[in-house]
């Protein structure tokens, strides 16, 4: 069933991915970076169902042949429950990963491990009904989250890219796994 809490989320998302986007490739040029992308993500967070998330990223050059770091913002929000009784969690992260590239010259995939750190901006939420009256309960939070992961990148040209990736995040109390799909430009 549809309501106006999921539609105030779903604006909400597309605002915040949109601007996530553009801070991405306004930044890009500023921080001499190697490529700059975008991906979207399943995420399925401690103790909700799993929801779709949107990120962007831009590479930075390390001057070393198999390391880049990679600053990242993303955004994901999951609401749970029936108009009246829901429970919902977004958070909204700006971070870095370090990534180390395996360099296999003759394979047309190029697999990598990472590892990453960022502030977690972070929303969760309850509305509930009790004696016929309905409640909100709403409490933000900030935290530090590490990341471990990797993937692998296909390259399409020699200037666009796809890669596909997973992603462990622990953050404050929680942890959650996440798959993500995107694409990349060589700048």
């Amino acid at each position: 069933m549809f309501n106006r809490s999921m539609f105030a989320a779903s604006g909400r998302a597309v605002l915040t991915s949109a601007a996530i986007v553009a801070l991405v490739f306004a930044l890009a040029p500023v921080a001499n970076a190697g490529g700059v992308g975008f991906d979207v993500a399943y995420i399925s967070p401690e103790g909700f169902d799993g929801t779709f998330g949107v990120g962007g990223f831009f590479t930075l050059d390390t001057g070393m042949t198999n390391l880049q770091i990679e600053p990242f913002a993303g955004y994901w929000s999951r609401t749970e429950g029936m108009p009246g009784d829901e429970a919902s969690l977004s958070d909204l992260t700006l971070g870095a990963r370090g990534k180390y590239n395996f360099n296999l010259p003759s394979a047309p995939v190029q697999p990598y491990i990472g590892v990453g750190a960022g502030l977690h901006f972070l929303k969760a939420g309850a509305d509930f009904t009790l004696g016929g009256q309905t409640s909100n309960l709403s409490v933000t939070d900030s935290e530090f989250g590490l990341d471990v992961g990797g993937g692998i990148s296909i390259p399409v040209s020699p200037a666009f890219s796809l890669r596909g990736e997973g992603w462990y995040s622990f953050v404050g109390s929680t942890e959650w796994a996440s798959a993500r799909i995107g694409a990349q430009f060589t700048m």
